[in-house]
């Protein structure tokens, strides 16, 4: 068994007249953030079969425009193994 850490960058934009930010007021037009995402996990290779099992926590915070935090992203991979 194997860990895993990582750290990346996200960035959106988008135009909608309908998305409400969390702070209660309504915005419409052209909406864009910028943010940082982290990574963690374990990771599993079967040795008899090809094949490959991940277990990954995602969370997220954005930088600029919506900020908040999201720490719910979870994530069960399973991998083909060539």
């Amino acid at each position: 068994m194997m860990y895993f850490l990582g750290l990346g960058g996200h960035i959106g934009v988008w135009h909608n007249d309908r998305y409400y930010w969390y702070d209660g007021d309504r915005r419409d037009g052209h909406f864009s953030i910028v943010g940082v995402d982290f990574i963690a996990g374990l990771e599993y290779t079967l040795q008899e079969v090809p094949f490959n099992f991940s277990l990954d926590w995602k969370p997220a915070f954005n930088l600029i425009g919506d900020r908040h935090w999201w720490g719910d992203g979870v994530a069960l991979s399973i991998r083909y193994t060539f």
